[in-house]
């Protein structure tokens, strides 16, 4: 009993270990779609700058 007990604990620790692990890829990519998002905007806005330019040559 004592050793199932033991081995219970090592593979809740290791799952929790797990889950921190996934905690922290999932908020990396949460910033990193943040600021793909912002890359977009600032493209979509060149691209309208641009557009503009063409138009007035």
């Amino acid at each position: 009993m004592s050793q199932e007990l033991t081995n219970v604990k090592s593979e809740l620790t290791d799952v929790k270990l797990d889950l921190t692990d996934v905690k922290s890829k999932v908020t990396n990519i949460e910033k990193l779609t943040t600021t793909m998002e912002r890359v977009e905007a600032k493209v979509d806005v060149l691209q309208l700058e641009t557009s503009h330019i063409r138009r007035i040559k």
